[in-house]
């Protein structure tokens, strides 16, 4: 607001001043780097999909040891990290408008669509897969890994996200909670399948992963696409966290459990 004086009178006029805020500027070096790192991370994140198999079977740790282990990480992953993001994603889509009530609630509402649909689809699926064709069994089979493709490209399309808001310390701790996600899955969803279907279902799997992340290198999203992402992954990550990774009860080991969830936590608060 400046103010302007009439030569005639001495009304002094207020005339508003409109300020654009001046966005981030990035050096053609840093840009590369940072395409570099998140590459570096994509790239492991997809030899581990493609490999997952050899991670599951540890000598030193049982199965349900190393499974517990994982969930108890990524349990703490949702807790610490997802939900708050969720609460920051939502302030954004805030600021962008809306609804004054829905506005409220934008973030939560699509993190809610993300797990009504991701649950719906797997229910479906599910459902079908009960009536035992061995025809629609694999067609099922590849629904359900295609469905995984598309949940791991938000996946990798936050990488660059990671690093960019929280540093590569952010970038680590998200690579290492997103591996042991992965291996989980891969359990779960390949369970009962070897040799060529499992090895064509992991490339499809790892493809999608680098597909987000080229992605993000190529066509960076405004702040409020980048806040409704994170929502719809959070959705659908709580429900595979909480359907897929806590084990059951004859395949649970708590103590694993109990130190994977707080040896992460205490990562993640900087102790």
């Amino acid at each position: 607001m400046v103010d302007a004086v009439d030569s005639k009178s001495t009304v002094v006029k207020h005339v508003p001043v409109r300020v654009r805020p001046q966005a981030p500027i990035f050096s053609c070096v840093s840009i590369v780097q940072f395409s570099l790192i998140t590459f570096c991370a994509a790239l492991l994140l997809s030899i581990i999909h493609l490999n997952a198999a050899r991670f599951r079977s540890v000598p030193l740790f049982p199965y349900r040891v190393w499974v517990s282990l994982a969930a108890g990480v990524s349990v703490s992953y949702v807790f610490l990290q997802l939900l708050p993001k969720l609460a920051q994603s939502d302030a954004v889509l805030t600021a962008n408008g809306g609804s004054a009530e829905v506005a409220k609630y934008q973030a939560f509402l699509i993190a809610l669509v993300g797990l009504v649909a991701f649950y719906g689809i797997e229910k479906v699926l599910s459902k079908a897969a009960r009536e035992f064709n061995p025809e629609k069994l694999i067609a099922i089979f590849w629904a359900r890994v295609g469905l995984f493709a598309c949940y791991n490209i938000p996946i990798g399309y936050l990488l660059q996200y990671q690093l960019v808001y929280n540093g590569l310390r952010g970038l680590a701790l998200y690579v290492v909670a997103i591996a042991l996600h992965l291996i989980v899955i891969d359990s779960a969803l390949l369970r009962g399948h070897n040799g060529r279907e499992a090895k064509m279902a992991r490339v499809l799997l790892a493809v999608g992963l680098c597909f987000g992340w080229a992605s993000s290198a190529f066509n960076v999203l405004s702040e409020a696409m980048l806040a409704a992402v994170l929502a719809l992954l959070a959705g659908a990550m709580i429900l595979v966290v909480l359907k897929e990774e806590l084990p059951n009860q004859n395949e649970s080991h708590f103590p694993s459990f109990a130190l994977g969830a707080f040896s992460y936590a205490l990562l993640l608060i900087g102790l």
